[in-house]
């Protein structure tokens, strides 16, 4: 199996002993590398559920042998948004979710991805 993040190690292998220096192995270099992306963040009630399923996706993605990376793009609650100018940046934080995403994604040598996502703005950007 051709894994990106290994045609990228062979490219660009001055990344591994910045992954090390986070707590990685050196096994850990050559494992599946899996992006946990979501849109947790304890400002509402639609994202502060999710760390919990953040953490689970990533206990399964070491238990099949992987190494997972989390990463957040929280997102805007149109409940706490509303009232005042707030909610006029509502779709528009849908865009930048999927922007993020695809930045996290597209910098990175991630192999696949696991996405946890609530929220109508949080879902379709994911």
């Amino acid at each position: 199996m051709n894994l990106h993040s290994q045609e990228v190690r062979s490219l660009a292998p001055e990344s591994d002993p910045l992954k090390i220096g986070m707590g990685w192995t050196v096994d850990d270099l050559s494992k599946p590398q899996i992006m946990v992306e979501s849109t947790f963040g304890d400002s509402h009630p639609g994202s502060a559920h999710l760390l919990e399923f953040v953490e689970l996706a990533c206990k399964g993605v070491k238990e099949a042998g992987g190494k997972a990376s989390r990463y957040f793009a929280t997102d805007i609650c149109d409940g706490i948004a509303q009232g005042h100018d707030g909610i006029n940046f509502s779709l528009a934080s849908r865009d930048m979710i999927c922007n993020l995403i695809e930045i996290h994604e597209r910098a990175t040598t991630f192999d696949a991805g696991v996405f946890v996502a609530s929220c109508d703005k949080a879902v379709p950007a994911h």
